[in-house]
């Protein structure tokens, strides 16, 4: 006789929502990376900003080079702001998809847990139906064959 589970049907939507999980994880991730990395890149251009901008007031500046500095220097800080509560907002959607992903692995296993115990079972029974029909057969034959 061949194994069947009764929630086998259960235990591939189980799985296919894990592997869903997973991949909304992986892009949020992702995502996450990016910001990071852009976050990075404005840190950057700030830090050579600043060198050119400390450069050039060594040797005579206008007002008018000191307003352009300072407005550059204003719109990167608020880049990187932007980028940084990005990056924040990001991590938090991070640790969601990670709870969503763990809990789809929880429920996933809980069915797989039960597939095997049934499974283990199912030898059992198998077994034990084996063992009957030997003793059948022996006793019959006992039976019809005595010594």
């Amino acid at each position: 006789m061949k194994f069947s589970f009764s929630l086998e049907s259960l235990l591939q939507l189980r799985t296919q929502l894990e592997e869903q999980k997973q991949l909304e994880y992986q892009q949020v991730v992702q995502e996450w990376q990016q910001a990071q990395e852009q976050k990075q890149q404005w840190i950057r251009k700030q830090q050579k900003g600043f060198k050119k901008w400390r450069q050039q007031t060594k040797s005579k500046s206008t007002i008018a080079q000191w307003k352009k500095y300072n407005f550059y220097f204003q719109r990167l800080h608020q880049e990187i702001q932007k980028t940084t509560q990005f990056c924040i907002q990001l991590e938090q959607k991070v640790e969601i998809k990670r709870a969503e992903l763990l809990e789809a692995v929880k429920q996933r296993k809980m069915i797989e847990t039960l597939k095997e115990k049934a499974f283990e079972d199912f030898k059992k029974e198998e077994q034990r139906k084996e063992q009957q029909m030997v003793d059948e057969l022996v006793t019959s034959r006992y039976y019809h064959h005595p010594s």
